[in-house]
C-alpha cells in the first residue's frame, strides 16, 4: 500500500507559559494508506514542522518533506526506516561539570534515589563516564537528547548508564527507539521481569477522542504568493 494523505493538527494550551515543558503544544499527525489510519505526533515545534513539510523547493537539496513522503510504499517496518531516513533531522543542569553534579550524590543517595536523570548534557561521555565511577547507589538515565540510534548507542557503550531513556520522537521514531531496546538487552542488566503489551493498531495504536482533541486545535494557514500550502484539516474528515 502507498501513503495517501498525511494531516497535521496543531494542538495547544490555551496559555503557553515561558517554561521548559515541552508538553504544552504537540502536533497530532494522521497517516491513512491502503484503507488504514493511523495517528502519531510530532515532538518537535507544531508550525516549524508543518513549514518543513509544505515549504516550497528552495533547490535539489531542499525540497518540502512532502516530496518524500506521499505515495511511498507502507508495507512494512523497513519502509518505516526507509522513509524516516528520507526526512530525518536532570535538564542537563551540570552541563558536563562532574565536581558540580558529585556535590549531589550524598543527598540523593541518603534518600535511596535509584537514578538521576540527565545530570550531564547529551555526548559528554566522558563526564558522564566519570560520574558514573563516583556514583555508589544511585545510577545514571541518560540519552534524550539522542537524535539518533547511534548516538544513543555511544551512550550505553562509553557512558557508564543504567537506564537508557531516548525520547521516540526525537531519536527518529519507535523502529529506533525498538532498536535502542534491544541493545539494552545486552548492554543493561534487566531491572524486572515485568512486560507491557502494546496495541497492534497502525500508529500509537489506539482511538483517540476527536471531540476532547478539538478543543485545544490552533486554527492556522500559510500562504506563499497567494497560494495557500496549508490550512487546518477537519479533524473529523
Amino acid at each position: 500500500m502507498k501513503i495517501e494523505s498525511v494531516d497535521f493538527f496543531y494542538l495547544s494550551m490555551p496559555k503557553v507559559l515561558d517554561i521548559g515543558d515541552g508538553s504544552q503544544d504537540t502536533l497530532l499527525v494522521r497517516v491513512r494508506a491502503g484503507g488504514y489510519e493511523g495517528w502519531g505526533e510530532c515532538e518537535a515545534s507544531p508550525l516549524t514542522s508543518i513549514a518543513a513539510y509544505v515549504c516550497p523547493m528552495s533547490h535539489s537539496a531542499c525540497k518540502p518533506v512532502k516530496a518524500s513522503v506521499i505515495g511511498q510504499e507502507l508495507s512494512g517496518i523497513q519502509d518505516i526506516s526507509r522513509i524516516g531516513s528520507a526526512v530525518r533531522d536532570a535538564g542537563t543542569v551540570w552541563g558536563a561539570d562532574v565536581a558540580a553534579a558529585q556535590k549531589r550524590l550524598t543527598a540523593l543517595e541518603d534518600c535511596a534515589v535509584k537514578w538521576l536523570e540527565e545530570p550531564m548534557i547529551t555526548g559528554a561521555l566522558d563526564a558522564y563516564h566519570e560520574l558514573s565511577r563516583r556514583c555508589d547507589r544511585v545510577g545514571l538515565a541518560g540519552g534524550e537528547g539522542c537524535h539518533s540510534y547511534y548516538q544513543a548507542k555511544s551512550m550505553l557503550d562509553y557512558a557508564g548508564l543504567k537506564f537508557i531513556q531516548v525520547d521516540t520522537g526525537r531519536i527518529g521514531g519507535i523502529t529506533d527507539a525498538k532498536r535502542v531496546a534491544e541493545i539494552c538487552k545486552e548492554k543493561l542488566l534487566p531491572d524486572s521481569e515485568g512486560f507491557i503489551k502494546v496495541p497492534e493498531k497502525p500508529g500509537l495504536g489506539i482511538t483517540l477522542d476527536l471531540t476532547a482533541v478539538k478543543k485545544y486545535m490552533v486554527k492556522c494557514e500559510i500562504m506563499v504568493d497567494d497560494k495557500c500550502l496549508y490550512k487546518s484539516p477537519d479533524i473529523f474528515s
